[in-house]
């Protein structure tokens, strides 16, 4: 996988090993779980952040959960769904 800043490239590989420095801006750790990406980042500003991408079965819809933390801060929790525009939506399915 590849990060780029605009300014700075870097290449990440799915092995768990921390990649740092300026292009990263902290330290990060990419693996491959169940079939899911998960990101792993501690940023230069104190954040720890953990991303879980997931694509669904039938390839249209793609999954971000993440949770963030800064220093003893509560968690807070994001969820995206990325829906291809052709996908039946939930609702719609039925």
């Amino acid at each position: 996988m590849r990060f780029d800043t605009g300014t700075h490239a870097v290449d990440l590989s799915t092995d768990g090993g921390n990649v740092s420095g300026p292009g990263v801006g902290g330290t990060v750790a990419l693996t491959v779980d169940k079939g899911a990406l998960v990101v792993d980042s501690l940023s230069d500003s104190g954040y720890v952040v953990k991303e879980r991408y997931v694509v669904a079965d039938d390839g249209r819809r793609l999954e971000m959960h993440a949770t963030l933390r800064k220093g003893d801060g509560p968690e807070r929790e994001i969820v995206r769904v990325f829906a291809h525009p052709l996908a039946k939506t939930p609702a719609a399915a039925h």
